[in-house]
């Protein structure tokens, strides 16, 4: 071999060395990857959740209602035995992020307001406790009918007693242990909620 063979090889040879200790410090210093896509998806598949339930309420009343008339001793009247149900729901589609960092997996969520999905007076299980129908409605057939129109305004009197009156505390804490459960498992583990008034959503009291 040549003398001016021997000192290409060898510088050659040093370059690639160079090269390879180059790229393995390079590959050895580049930060580990974050499962972002993960967590992204996560949000996603929370937000595909839609409206989720979160109380339930079994609810049993009397009620009266009274129809009059413009001529003397015409007053109609029901005592109802009402059997019903309400639920109480939230759309986690309406679930905002108001900060998320992967890399610390801190992620805070702004909850929706809780509100009425459901309310349902069931007819078979009502009961007509006491009825006295004024001769109007024996002319007119119409017992079915005012029936029928009691159990309907107890239906809209429910859904408004209900909107009015629920803990909307305790369904923001249900919906919050609920959320906490899968982005946990997700890898989120500093997790914060707040509603839509800027209020911190507190746990479910023991």
């Amino acid at each position: 071999m040549s003398r001016l063979q021997l000192p290409l090889l060898t510088l050659l040879l040093g370059i690639l060395t160079g090269g390879l200790v180059i790229f393995y410090l390079l590959q050895k210093s580049q930060p580990t990857p974050q499962n972002s896509s993960s967590h992204t998806l996560t949000i996603e598949k929370i937000h595909m959740l839609g409206r989720l339930e979160l109380l339930h309420y079994v609810v049993r009343d009397v009620a009266t209602y009274r129809w009059t008339y413009s001529v003397p001793f015409t007053e109609s009247r029901l005592l109802l035995i009402l059997h019903g149900e309400a639920t109480i729901c939230m759309d986690f589609s309406q679930i905002q992020i108001a900060h998320k960092d992967p890399q610390t997996h801190t992620l805070t969520l702004i909850l929706p307001p809780p509100e009425v999905c459901h309310v349902k007076i069931d007819p078979q299980k009502s009961q007509v406790y006491d009825a006295s129908f004024s001769i109007v409605e024996w002319w007119r057939d119409g017992e079915a009918h005012r029936v029928r129109e009691a159990l309907a305004q107890a239906q809209d009197s429910l859904r408004k007693s209900i909107s009015a009156t629920f803990p909307r505390d305790l369904a923001y804490a249900q919906a919050k242990a609920l959320l906490t459960r899968l982005l946990q498992e997700a890898g989120w583990t500093h997790i914060t909620f707040t509603t839509a008034e800027n209020r911190p959503v507190n746990p479910s009291p023991s």
